[in-house]
Formats: structure tokens, C-alpha cells, sequence
């Protein structure tokens, strides 16, 4: 029978769960990438049986690395911080201070009304 500290120490923290949370959508997202790279490769389902366009696989080969290049790091981060309410309340926290931060850039005025 376990106690409530060894219970403790296998969930490990609220951080560890959050980046638990990413990894694992990370993974869904990178298993569905791998299957469309797959289907798509030279001589592959794509070309041989479903009779896709060779450029249009030519150009699926070329970008899916570069879009899990991408896609997996900003899924990580973004699971990681969107599961734990202190992410969340940290989020918040920042935002106005973000938004009135924003400057005049070109003709693009964001809070400072008066000078646009």
C-alpha cells in the first residue's frame, strides 16, 4: 500500500504535469505529421494508390519538416502554459502591460490615440 508521500513523489509538480500535458500533444500532433510525411513519401500510398498530385507530394515532403520544426516547440509551450492556472493568471497578470507597451510603428497606432 502506498502513502501519500510516495503518492506525491511519483505525480512529482504542477510544472511537471504541465509540460507532461505539452509533450503529450506534442506527440498526437507529431504522430499525425509523421503519418501525412509517410503517406506522401516516393512510391508511397499518396503516389501509388490514391494517384496525388507529384508536385503537390513534392511540396508535402519539402515543408512537413520544416512545419514540425515549428509546430512541436510552440505546442509544447503552449499546452505547457495554458494547463496550469498559475500560466493562465501569469498571462493575465502581463497582458495590460503588454498591450500599453505597444508604440506607434508606422502608421499603426495602438494606445496612444492622440498622436495617430
Amino acid at each position: 500500500m502506498f502513502s501519500l508521500a510516495a503518492l506525491v513523489l511519483m505525480e512529482g509538480n504542477a510544472f511537471f504535469a504541465a509540460l507532461s500535458k505539452g509533450f503529450t500533444a506534442a506527440a498526437f500532433i507529431m504522430f499525425l505529421l509523421a503519418f501525412v510525411r509517410n503517406v506522401a513519401r516516393k512510391k508511397g500510398l499518396g503516389e501509388s494508390h490514391f494517384h496525388w498530385n507529384p508536385n503537390s507530394l513534392l511540396v508535402i515532403r519539402r515543408e512537413i519538416p520544416l512545419l514540425m520544426a515549428f509546430v512541436i516547440p510552440v505546442t509544447i509551450i503552449t499546452t505547457s502554459t495554458s494547463s496550469t492556472p498559475e500560466a493562465f493568471s501569469l498571462m493575465t497578470a502581463w497582458s495590460p502591460a503588454l498591450y500599453s507597451g505597444v508604440h506607434r510603428t508606422g502608421d499603426i497606432c495602438a494606445t496612444d490615440h492622440e498622436s495617430c
